[in-house]
């Protein structure tokens, strides 16, 4: 079942039979806001109709915060964007974006998001 057909997480989890696991893996630090960044923002939402479609509205507006805020962490996580999750052989579905824990293994490899 794709995953936006679940009710709850509880329902995902008890379908999938995985293990929900909650770590605190990144320390939360200040972040000054870039001025160059605020600018960009300012002239995305004045300039672009960043509403028009979903895609708009994760180009213009969600990936250049994760991008923003992950530069701060780069050692930590990765940013997926638009990759198929599967089960076994089921397919999931596609978020727009996964943040997940950086793999020792490469930047090529996911894990746990």
């Amino acid at each position: 079942m794709p995953f936006g057909e679940y009710k709850t997480l509880g329902d995902a989890i008890r379908a999938l039979q995985v293990t929900e696991a909650r770590d605190e893996f990144v320390q939360p630090i200040p972040l000054p806001i870039n001025d160059y960044f605020r600018s960009r923002l300012e002239d995305r939402l004045t300039s672009h109709s960043v509403s028009c479609s979903e895609w708009a509205i994760c180009e213009n507006l969600l990936f250049p915060v994760l991008d923003e805020v992950a530069q701060h962490y780069t050692d930590y996580l990765t940013i997926w964007s638009h990759v198929s999750l599967c089960h076994g052989d089921r397919l999931l579905g596609t978020p727009d974006y996964i943040i997940a824990r950086r793999s020792p293994l490469s930047i090529e490899v996911m894990d746990s998001p």
